[in-house]
């Protein structure tokens, strides 16, 4: 399996009507930052790590609004339960796979969660590609509204849609 290539991630990017933009990273061969969906604040990335340069990751991650952790610290131990479980339910599927960070106990919230798709180099199309970066989007919405519907909503964010801070991966 030969490497992935950036240019032509470069070029589906432009395609899709997104701008890629080279993020310096130690720890990959190439990596790009883009904004997805077009024209939006929302930033992406697409990852060729140097552990593994036959692979591209499309990865998004958000840290958790302050607002959001006090409500989720406000709701009673079975409330926090119930809301875990639904959280757990809405990252687990089938066409991503994700992180979660700052939990140190069974009834804690994370404080960061991040979702990427794998994509390998024998298997990569312009088409795989789309729905990859669609894949990484919507479930990431999915659990933004799952905490904003569960933990409150201030509709301070961009376009009233996001309370949360990304993350610089």
């Amino acid at each position: 399996m030969g490497a992935v290539e950036q240019g032509r991630i470069e070029e589906w990017l432009k395609t899709i009507g997104c701008t890629p933009m080279q993020d310096q990273d130690p720890q990959a061969v190439w990596h790009l930052a883009f904004r997805y969906p077009a024209n939006t604040e929302h930033v992406m990335h697409v990852v060729a790590p140097a552990a593994n340069p036959a692979v591209a990751v499309v990865v998004s991650g958000t840290t958790v609004d302050p607002q959001h952790l006090e409500g989720f610290a406000s709701l009673e131990d079975e409330g926090k339960e119930e809301f875990l479980w639904k959280l757990r339910h809405t990252l687990n599927r089938v066409e991503v796979d994700f992180i979660v960070s700052g939990a140190n106990g069974p009834l804690d919230c994370p404080k960061q969660f991040q979702i990427s798709v794998t994509r390998y180099s024998d298997g990569l199309t312009l088409d795989s590609f789309a729905k990859s970066l669609g894949d990484v989007y919507k479930t990431e919405l999915d659990v933004i509204w799952l905490i904003q519907e569960h933990l409150g909503s201030s509709g301070q964010g961009p376009g009233r849609r996001f309370d949360f801070k990304r993350l610089g991966y």
